[in-house]
């Protein structure tokens, strides 16, 4: 069996689940194949084939639901043909407030032709407003690559697993995913660079939205942005911040590989913040 994946990520957090989910389906004998939203929409590699056997859109949930750039490509996918198809989310929290962030994405696949048939949202860590302590970061890791062996295993047996949430719940949640998608421009306008820039061009290379430009010798930011912090964080010089929305970044800084590496080292004494659901999501495979 093939696998084809097409996936986004903002920080890297996306990534690393999809390479574990990767390593499972390969573990099985099935050879997996992973791409770039990005660079296919910005014109730098092909548009997947989609001639395996199974295709997986992954992405993280911001602001709820669904990152624009995964539904400018979705809109960009060929016909479907009844293909086999999966999501795999990632957020900082694993709860009701996020099982339907995927539901206009999976509507939307479904209008293409694609057969949807198993949905799974991951935690490793946050990168927005709370940052979690290693030792809540060790845990969760260890745990996703439990969950993506497992959900290798689900999917190559083509069972069904879709995330449902209360009405109530649902129909708030996607109203604030509505306009939360919708108004992440507003964000990005409120970016600065400091004067630390060092004008390296990292931010404006590295901007999957091509939202980041020089201008009269100064970093700009236009109204593309997604509001994925990649620019903030990919920062050397940690120049790139918000105005008034300054309390969206993590104190501290955010860098998946760095937060891994020290959990590995995590004790009692650097517990940290630990998030609420925690104990469910390293106990239950519902989840």
């Amino acid at each position: 069996m093939k696998c084809d994946i097409a996936y986004f990520s903002g920080t890297g957090t996306t990534e690393v689940a999809v390479r574990m989910l990767k390593a499972g389906l390969e573990s099985s004998g099935c050879e997996t194949e992973l791409t770039r939203i990005e660079d296919v929409l910005k014109g730098s590699e092909p548009m997947p084939a989609i001639d395996a056997e199974l295709f997986g859109i992954a992405s993280p949930v911001l602001e709820f639901g669904t990152p624009r750039i995964v539904n400018d490509f979705v809109r960009a996918l060929p016909d479907g043909g009844g293909r086999r198809t999966f999501i795999l989310r990632t957020a900082g929290g694993v709860g009701p407030q996020n099982y339907g962030a995927s539901k206009s994405l999976i509507r939307a696949l479904r209008r293409k032709g694609y057969d949807v048939f198993h949905e799974r949202i991951f935690s490793i860590a946050s990168n927005w407003i709370m940052k979690f302590g290693p030792s809540a970061v060790a845990r969760l890791h260890e745990s996703t690559l439990r969950k993506t062996t497992l959900m290798a295993g689900d999917l190559l047996a083509g069972r069904e697993r879709f995330l449902e949430a209360p009405v109530g719940t649902r129909i708030l949640m996607g109203t604030i995913a509505f306009l939360g998608t919708r108004s992440t421009w507003l964000m990005g306008k409120d970016l600065r660079a400091s004067d630390e820039c060092a004008m390296c061009g990292i931010c404006v290379r590295g901007c999957p939205r091509g939202n980041i430009f020089e201008k009269k010798g100064k970093i700009a930011f236009g109204s593309r942005c997604l509001c994925c912090m990649r620019c903030v964080y990919s920062c050397p010089r940690k120049a790139i911040g918000f105005k008034l929305f300054s309390f969206f970044a993590v104190p501290g800084g955010y860098g998946i590989g760095q937060l891994i590496e020290e959990s590995k080292a995590a004790s009692p004494s650097t517990e940290g913040y630990t998030p609420p659901f925690l104990a469910a999501y390293v106990r239950d495979d519902a989840l």
